[in-house]
C-alpha cells in the first residue's frame, strides 16, 4: 500500500487510537511538534521517513510494518 497524504493521515491516526492517546500526544512524546502533527493528520503534507521513525522509536509497541507500509495489525502481537 502506498504512503499517500491520505493513507498516511489514517494510518497515524489509528496508531494513536491503538496507544490511546491523542495524536497531538503521540507527537509530543516523539518528539515532533504539533503542527507537524496537524499538518500530517489531515492529509496536507506528508511525514518524512526520519519523522516515521521517530514515532516506531518512541513506541516499540507501534508495528513499524503497519506505520510504513499498511500492513498486517496496528500493534505488535
Amino acid at each position: 500500500m502506498e504512503f499517500t497524504n491520505a493513507e498516511g493521515a489514517k494510518r497515524l491516526k489509528a496508531v494513536a487510537v491503538a496507544l490511546g492517546l491523542r495524536v497531538n500526544e503521540m507527537g509530543a512524546q516523539a518528539g515532533i511538534e504539533k503542527q507537524q502533527m496537524y499538518d500530517w493528520t489531515s492529509g496536507k503534507l506528508l511525514p518524512k521517513w526520519s519523522n516515521l521513525v521517530k514515532i516506531a522509536e518512541a513506541f516499540p509497541q507501534v508495528s513499524a510494518e503497519f506505520l510504513l507500509r499498511g500492513k498486517g495489525s496496528v500493534l505488535n502481537e
